[in-house]
């Protein structure tokens, strides 16, 4: 199942206790375990991922948008203001869904929703394209009320290109 999904390995096992998932990873990493194909039954506490049961859910989304700062350096470090959770749920990612980040011709799709063992909620994406790094198969994640950013769902994708067709 998992060479039918993920295609057959680029590159050899980089240790005997590597599975393929897309990319290497270790037997006992917590997405290894969670598609069965991990060495151990349980994964170590510290990096432990569960997928969202129906009857355990996120918080309840932001009604509006929450906004921090980061360190930027452009030459000069500054703070600058960065989205951290977004209330537009045209902006978040939705499970099964594929994007795209135009700007090198990434594609990935969102695999699952999962609640990380610091009790934070993410989406899991994987790389399914790559114009470069990160490689084709290689796990994302991103906070599930985050904004997506550059990625593109297909559709908005498609009509992007249809309006700039011929703008250069």
């Amino acid at each position: 199942m998992a060479q039918a999904q993920w295609g057959a390995p680029t590159t050899p096992s980089p240790a005997p206790n590597f599975v393929w998932m897309g990319q290497w990873v270790p037997c006992d990493h917590p997405l290894a375990i969670n598609v069965g194909l991990g060495c151990v039954s349980t994964p170590p506490a510290s990096q432990v991922l569960t997928t969202a049961p129906d009857a355990d859910e996120p918080p309840p989304a932001p009604t509006h948008d929450e906004w921090a700062e980061t360190e930027a350096y452009s030459g000069v470090g500054a703070r600058v203001p960065v989205l951290v959770k977004s209330a537009n749920p045209d902006r978040w990612f939705e499970k099964g869904a594929r994007y795209i980040a135009p700007y090198a011709d990434f594609r990935m799709t969102i695999l699952d929703r999962v609640r990380l063992s610091d009790g934070n909620w993410a989406w899991i994406g994987q790389v399914t394209q790559s114009g470069g790094t990160p490689p084709r198969g290689t796990i994302l994640s991103f906070p599930v009320y985050g904004d997506r950013g550059i990625w593109l769902t297909e559709a908005e994708f498609t009509r992007a290109v249809q309006v700039n067709t011929g703008r250069r």
